[in-house]
């Protein structure tokens, strides 16, 4: 006889049950001998008296760990020995639900950038010793197969479903759940005309007064958003020095340049128009 190896399997439902391939360990049983036939049984009196032998897979009837006991028998001699072999259910962990993480698109072809930082901690929540894998389809997640890694770019238009993995690093066991990876699209600016007014006031220093307000409709185009005018690209890209109301050009034609931001969204996209 051998001192045998735990056969551990995962739980599947919680309950402290499951089905364990017992044939799986008739190797290890064996120890390379020949000649030699192995069985499975509930207790030591019937592997004892060769009883009730139990088929494979088997179901235990202990939640979460029981004993049961190996029989090896010589075929031609009918001599035997039996040793005891312990059947364990690992808990699986629990995958916690992530939902939606939406970003800005960021050239108006549905694809973006998604940076996972913060969800391992979500998915994990409170249980220890765990590993979080991304994988692109249900089956890579059930088989460990190509995880993906961040920052990471869809590869399907908006939107696409991720399988996230939640492995238990001691025993194997893991749950999955899914992250759904969500582009919102850029407002669009639409071509703008240039604003151009005469040189009225102290003529021929060609310099008046805009009312960018005048030409807010043109630039939303129906769209729910909200629109922002800004004397430098790097402004309009940081929204910051916003210009409000009305403006006096310094120069002609003089570049000016105006961010629309997605109300329900936030995404926001830049354009510029010439004030002449």
């Amino acid at each position: 006889t051998t001192t045998m190896s735990v056969l551990p399997i995962c739980d599947d439902d919680t309950d402290g049950l499951g089905a364990f391939m017992l044939t799986s360990v008739d190797s290890e049983a064996l120890g390379g001998q020949t000649g030699v036939t192995v069985s499975y049984h509930e207790t030591q009196s019937d592997a004892d008296t060769n009883a009730s032998p139990l088929s494979s897979p088997y179901t235990n009837t202990t939640p979460n760990s029981q004993i049961i006991f190996i029989r090896l028998e010589n075929n031609t001699t009918a001599c035997f020995s039996t040793m005891p072999l312990e059947l364990s259910v690992n808990p699986i962990p629990i995958a916690n639900s992530v939902g939606t993480q939406p970003v800005c698109d960021d050239d108006y072809d549905g694809l973006a950038t998604f940076d996972f930082t913060g969800i391992d901690s979500i998915v994990i929540g409170t249980q220890t010793g765990m590993v979080v894998s991304y994988h692109e389809t249900q089956a890579d997640a059930d088989t460990n197969a190509s995880p993906v890694t961040s920052p990471y770019t869809n590869i399907t238009a908006t939107p696409q479903t991720l399988f996230i993995r939640l492995e238990n690093s001691a025993t194997g066991c893991f749950d999955t759940t899914t992250l759904e990876l969500l582009v919102d699209p850029l407002p669009v600016i639409p071509a703008i005309e240039v604003y151009e007014l005469c040189d009225y006031t102290n003529s021929g220093d060609l310099q008046e007064v805009f009312d960018l307000n005048t030409k807010d409709s043109e630039i939303i185009d129906g769209q729910n958003v909200s629109v922002a005018y800004f004397e430098t690209e790097t402004d309009a890209t940081n929204n910051s020095n916003e210009l409000t109301g009305t403006y006096q050009n310094t120069s002609t034609p003089q570049t000016l340049y105006v961010a629309l931001t997605d109300l329900t969204t936030g995404c926001r996209a830049t354009g510029s128009f010439l004030l002449i």
